[in-house]
């Protein structure tokens, strides 16, 4: 059987596990990427598909970001600012910007 990518879209840590969840027959492989993904999962994968949609919409934040953010759930506008701050053709991110993330991260947690 060969198996194609057709398309390729960034989920959370919280989609993989309802993903892989629902598959039968894991390999050994993904019975320990299954263990991994409960624990660190932080949300419930319907609330983490919102909150990722969420901080896009409002933020203006790319899907990537948005993703990554939800996968750590920073606490503090400073982790914020150190996690979304990096790359040659990024923007700077305003202290304004990092609080309403927080804000908005905080609702779901």
């Amino acid at each position: 059987m060969v198996i194609r990518k057709t398309s390729e879209i960034d989920i959370t840590v919280s989609e993989a596990l309802e993903i892989l969840s629902k598959q039968e027959d894991l390999k050994q492989y993904q019975k320990m990427v299954l263990e991994y993904l409960k624990e660190v999962s932080k949300l419930p994968a319907d609330q983490a598909k919102k909150l990722v949609e969420e901080l896009m919409r409002e933020t203006g934040l790319s899907r990537k970001e948005a993703v990554m953010l939800v996968n750590i759930l920073p606490r503090s506008k400073h982790e914020i600012m150190a996690i979304l701050s990096g790359g040659r053709d990024k923007e700077f991110l305003t202290l304004e910007k990092a609080e309403k993330i927080k804000s908005i991260i905080d609702k779901y947690v």
